[in-house]
């Protein structure tokens, strides 16, 4: 069609320079042709585009000879053209004109000051030099300073002055140019008459600076005007001319922002906005340079709707549609580097999805050939630079290696620095590099990485205004530092600090966002911790609650659906290790071994989720003695510390459980080598750990105990010593709300008792049991844990202390309640009770020893009480009732069932 009404034109010119007709200059189809054709072409300032500015001031300048002196309008339009052509194309220009031009001041001042205006918008459109950018908005302020608004010229300048803040925008990143933007191209469209095609042109250019507006301040009222005027100029637009497309276009994209701020309200709009795309794409021919910007737009709105549903056939339409753009786009055009940059978004899709290593690396390729494409003054080289250091990353997450990891914190450091304060992508910047210092500091153990992650993740969060769709990410980002923090310091604040972020982040986001579920882990997670050290079951209850929430959704990709299981799991084998549920660790297990068998998993989260696998199978092994899930768990463990670096803090801890593990079988089949290799991994994972990290404390104290067991093999001293130091050194590196405070208290205790037996040790006995009496008080700590302490400190104290036995006996019988609470099933409390048999018979004993009677029949029968009572009296009851009334008995079955699965009840001392 551009083509046909530029040789209309032009045979209009022709007839009246070679045979001096007027008619077909003054024609009125002549004025509909020139209008029609403005409208259609594209400001690429390609041959096309110069062509026809050309035919159409050809026509204005033959018609304003022919009109003299009421031809001003068509001179002065005319003139308007010539100086576009004099900044891309001066042999197009009529010798008449430049004649002409040089014989008349005004036209040759009015020319020259749109050739100005032009030439710099031209320039600044293919530079994007903050000089060029700020000299072509300088000179087009000029010149509308001194032009009426009634000038047949004035839209036209007004909307391209609102273009050239527009790119200065794109560049500098000031509010202010967008601001000024849409007040000028919203002066245009008023200046002119509604059906005319310019005045579609200008609609849509206001749509576009409204959408921009939006994505900085994320105003609603911007987003949806933006909407209102981009239908008015697709309606506003003829279907057959080029500039439809880019309508059609500019208000999908206004859409696809829409849904990305509205996730909640949003598929209608990103349907639209598709549909709106693939129109567009249809109506581009293949061989137009729009071609690969339509493909690379309907990509990014069918990935929009993958996030926001699910479809996995949008997601491969959408790479399709990516991978066509870069194809049809020569790497010399500017454009290259965005339409890579969109690729490799696609890519991550995949990869977040599909847990496809390929993809990824696919993904770390097309940004980095999107970046080696731009030049330094590329307006969206730091956006680039920033894609390369979360592939840099995100590969890093995968492999571990620690040049990709130096490599992030080396860019991200850059982009930080030189981010101006009003830098609308500072906030990603900055939570990039805090992840980055977050994961270093997870490798090395280095407070001093913690540090900076801390100040960079807070700096992220107060660079976002609140409600902001982009802070919950920000918040997620730090309350994790926050976390890490806690864990290593134990104050009480970053604790709180990190749930009351993830608080925040949940409720700014709705129910079907496709972050939620992420945020909800993280939550679970972190309320988990504050349960670990402050023993509120509320806690435990939150965590278990928010874990489910997390893992519910249908639509989660395969990495983060294994992490969520991993993290439920957790909390669950917790409970377990609190109240002695076999179906909480059997629950727990089965997600561990769902997290643990994906294909597509990274070998670091491979190892993360076997490590957990190992956890439980043991502690079912220690209920059920079953030797297959030992032999299981210390392969699971093997293979978790064999897949991660070595001397890192993940392989540490890998180690520190495999050495459990070895233990574990050493004590159910004797074998000394299963001994020395705990010992030995123990003393791996201590010897590549910093001396203040939380972690060493466990493996300390993990030490102690197969130090201690070696001594009972082999009656060396300098083993006894050598548990009691590790169990010393374990619990001064311990803060009073290390989760596994009890059990290091423990593990002291029984050194102590130890040793105690060896001359010139005789005050070990008594600082064992203040070990032990210690724990009983200690309501973080599992019933067990409790008990357990209890039981030595009266079984040693019996021999020399009879008072001190009693207390023991006495702090034991009390502590039975919190052993045998109804939620157990019968299995669980036969189980319990099996373990602690003879305790009321023996607290009995004691008594009597202490000659008092009384006491002793009241602890006898309390003991029994407990459990009896709690164990059959409460069954026995409900199967009575199911006899009597089966639908009451059953309701109170699936209530009990409810509560088992839900009521929080302890603590945990196991790694995640």
């Amino acid at each position: 069609m551009v083509q046909k009404l530029i040789d209309a034109l032009r045979a209009r010119v022709a007839a009246y320079e070679r045979h001096g007709d007027t008619g077909p200059l003054l024609d009125p189809a002549a004025l509909a042709e020139t209008q029609a054709l403005i409208a259609a072409i594209q400001t690429d300032y390609g041959d096309e585009y110069v062509s026809a500015i050309s035919a159409v001031a050809d026509l204005h300048w033959c018609r304003s000879g022919v009109l003299g002196s009421q031809g001003s309008a068509d001179r002065s339009l005319a003139v308007g053209l010539f100086a576009v052509l004099a900044a891309i194309a001066p042999d197009r220009i009529p010798e008449t004109a430049r004649d002409l031009a040089e014989r008349q001041d005004d036209v040759t001042d009015r020319f020259r000051a749109w050739h100005d205006a032009e030439s710099s918008l031209v320039q600044a459109h293919r530079s994007r030099n903050p000089a060029d950018l700020s000299r072509a908005v300088d000179v087009h302020a000029q010149l509308l300073a001194d032009l009426p608004e009634d000038d047949s010229q004035y839209p036209s300048l007004t909307n391209n002055y609102a273009n050239a803040l527009q790119l200065r925008y794109e560049v500098l990143g000031e509010l202010a140019d967008l601001h000024a933007a849409v007040d000028a191209v919203r002066r245009a469209v008023e200046a002119v008459p509604a059906g005319e095609q310019k005045r579609a042109a200008y609609l849509a250019t206001l749509c576009l600076v409204l959408r921009l507006r939006h994505e900085h301040t994320r105003a609603d009222d911007d987003i949806d005007e933006s909407i209102n005027v981009g239908r008015q100029a697709v309606a506003a637009t003829l279907p057959n001319v080029t500039g439809y497309a880019a309508s059609l276009s500019n208000l999908g994209l206004a859409l696809r922002s829409r849904a990305l701020a509205r996730r909640t309200s949003g598929r209608e709009d990103i349907d639209e906005s598709v549909a709106l795309m693939r129109a567009a794409r249809e109506c581009t021919p293949p061989h137009s340079p729009a071609h690969a910007t339509r493909l690379s737009n309907l990509s990014l709105a069918l990935n929009v709707r993958f996030q926001l549903t699910g479809s996995t056939s949008d997601l491969d339409e959408a790479t399709v549609a990516a991978e066509q753009a870069v194809a049809a786009c020569a790497e010399d055009d500017r454009r290259y580097p965005l339409l890579q940059s969109n690729l490799g978004g696609v890519l991550n899709a995949r990869y977040d999805h599909y847990g496809d290593r390929e993809a990824l690396a696919d993904a770390a390729a097309a940004f980095e050939s999107a970046l080696a494409a731009a030049p330094q003054e590329h307006p969206l080289f730091k956006e680039l630079l920033s894609n390369v250091s979360s592939a840099r990353w995100r590969l890093f997450d995968v492999d571990g290696a620690a040049e990709d990891l130096q490599t992030t914190i080396d860019i991200g450091s850059q982009l930080v620095d030189t981010a101006e304060p009003n830098d609308p992508h500072r906030h990603m910047y900055l939570s990039n590099l805090g992840r980055a210092y977050r994961s270093r500091y997870a490798l090395s153990g280095d407070v001093a990485d913690l540090e900076r992650a801390r100040t960079a993740t807070g700096a992220a969060v107060e660079a976002l205004v609140p409600h902001d769709p982009r802070r919950a990410a920000a918040q997620s980002n730090l309350a994790n530092v926050l976390t890490d923090r806690f864990e290593r310091h134990g104050i009480r604040a970053d604790l709180d600090g990190a749930i009351a972020a993830l608080d925040a982040a949940v409720a700014d986001t709705g129910t079907d966002n496709p972050e939620r579920p992420g945020y909800l882990s993280n939550l679970s997670m972190t309320v988990h911790t504050r349960f670990e050290a402050f023993g509120d079951r509320n806690d435990l209850d939150l965590a278990i609650r928010y874990g489910r929430l997390s893992v519910a959704r249908n639509d989660l990709g395969v990495s983060d659906l294994c992490a969520y299981r991993s993290n439920l799991g957790l909390c669950l084998q917790d409970r377990y290790q609190l109240v002695g549920n076999l179906a909480d660790l059997s629950e727990a297990i089965a997600l561990f071994t769902q997290a643990a068998a994906p294909a597509g998993l990274t070998s670091r989260d491979r190892a993360k989720y076997r490590s957990n696998l190992g956890l439980g199978l043991r502690m079912r092994f220690d209920r059920t003695a079953d030797a297959a899930d030992l032999d299981a768990a210390i392969d699971a463990a093997s293979s978790a510390a064999d897949a991660v670096g070595e001397g890192t803090s993940e392989r540490c801890r890998y180690l520190s459980n495999l050495g459990a593990a070895l233990h574990a079988r050493y004590e159910h089949a004797p074998a000394v080598s299963d001994l020395d290799r705990a010992i030995a991994s123990f003393n791996a994972s201590i010897a590549h750990t910093p001396a203040d990290h939380p972690g060493r404390t466990t493996y300390l104290s993990n030490l102690s105990v197969s130090l201690m067991a070696k001594y009972f093999s082999s009656l060396d001293l300098a083993d006894a010593n050598g548990a009691v130091r590790a169990a010393r050194d374990a619990l001064a590196g311990s803060h009073p709300g290390h989760p596994d405070r009890a059990a290091i208290l423990s593990n002291l205790g029984a050194a102590l008792r130890a040793r105690s037996q060896v001359p010139g040790h005789d005050t070990d006995a008594d600082e064992a049991i203040r070990c032990w009496s210690t724990v009983t008080e200690m309501i973080t700590a599992a019933a067990t844990t409790r008990l357990n302490a209890a039981h030595a400190w009266a079984d040693l104290a019996a021999a020399a202390d009879l008072a001190a036995a009693l207390d023991g006996y006495t702090r034991a019988i009390e502590l039975l309640p919190v052993l045998v609470w109804r939620g157990l099933d019968r299995t669980d409390h036969e189980h319990l009770m099996g373990l602690y048999v003879g305790l009321a018979s023996d607290a009995c004993a004691s008594a009597l020893q202490a000659a008092r009677v009384d006491f002793a029949i009241e602890l006898l029968e309390h003991g029994r009480g407990v459990m009896w009572g709690e164990v059959l009296n409460a069954r026995t009851d409900l199967a009575a009732l199911a006899r009597v009334n089966a639908p009451l008995a059953s309701r109170l079955g699936e209530v009990r069932t409810t509560l088992e699965r839900d009521t929080p009840n302890g603590t945990s001392t196991q790694h995640r």
